[in-house]
């Protein structure tokens, strides 16, 4: 995966100084903090937002938390657990990520990692992130499947060149977790996957093209779909992206700003390795389908 060279081609000073925002702590955002953190030099942060208290039912599906934990709220306790495995700064805040506060806190990190349950939510990371020229690691899972897939802005397919048509409506429920449940170590699995995107990119080992992993426990395990970049995305296209590409801010650097605009022009997107019927579950309730 990583090139040949001195280190696998990897940059590990790059690292000891990022600044990573993991949206979340359920699931998805326990495994990911969990094993992104231990990698962290003791010049970076790693900030983590939850408006949410710890209840009885997280306790199986969000490996941070105990019974001693319940009615306390997650992003403190899961920063006193992570202090116990890591040199870096963590820092908690107790908030829910929305419109008000998004382009604040993704200005201040070089990497957000997006562990929400929420579809409304995943788009506004990407809207923002786009924007603000980001990356991110996309997360999601329901049942005993889920997927993950890293976002460049300017250089890969973001969320809505993979699902144009955005969020179904909210009131609309079908295939949530909140309804259909997950499995915790599929979690866990994605969780982790979605920090090792984090890794490497901090390390400089990220790709060029967007590959989503897909995982299922039923079936096929793992498989792979690439997509590139739509030319009508109303996210990422527009000049000042096209401009940018293969340009990213080094960690501690602030991000770019691109305003995104709609080109007029229509590329639809492709996929490589698969042919496949892409359903986001918990976390997005459109579908998508690709053939290479």
């Amino acid at each position: 995966m990583y090139p040949l060279s001195a280190n696998h081609g990897l940059k590990p000073a790059l690292i000891e100084r990022a600044r990573v925002l993991v949206i979340g702590m359920g699931a998805l955002g326990c495994p990911a903090a969990s094993s992104l953190v231990t990698s962290l030099g003791a010049s970076s942060q790693l900030t983590v937002i939850d408006p949410d208290q710890i209840e009885l039912s997280n306790l199986q599906r969000q490996p941070l938390f105990d019974d001693a934990d319940i009615g306390a709220q997650k992003a403190a306790v899961a920063v006193e657990k992570l202090a116990v495995d890591t040199v870096c700064t963590l820092t908690p805040i107790y908030a829910r990520f929305d419109a008000n506060n998004a382009d604040e806190l993704v200005a201040r990190h070089d990497y957000v990692i997006d562990a929400t349950d929420d579809p409304t939510t995943k788009f506004l990371i990407n809207d923002v992130c786009v924007r603000l020229s980001v990356p991110f690691s996309y997360a999601g899972v329901v049942r005993t499947g889920g997927q993950a897939m890293a976002v460049v802005p300017g250089t890969t397919a973001c969320l809505r060149c993979v699902f144009p048509d955005g969020p179904d409506s909210a009131e609309d429920d079908r295939g949530s977790c909140s309804n259909q449940g997950i499995l915790a170590p599929v979690a866990g699995v994605i969780g982790a996957l979605a920090a090792v995107h984090a890794i490497e990119h901090l390390c400089g080992a990220g790709r060029d093209r967007a590959t989503m992993t897909i995982y299922e426990l039923r079936g096929t395990r793992f498989r792979r779909v690439t997509f590139d970049r739509r030319h009508d995305c109303c996210a990422c296209t527009s000049t000042a992206t096209s401009e940018t590409k293969n340009v990213s801010h080094a960690p501690g650097e602030p991000g770019l700003s691109n305003a995104p605009n709609e080109s007029g022009l229509s590329t639809p997107r492709s996929c490589e390795e698969s042919d496949a019927s892409v359903v986001v579950g918990a976390d997005l309730r459109s579908t998508s389908t690709c053939h290479s």
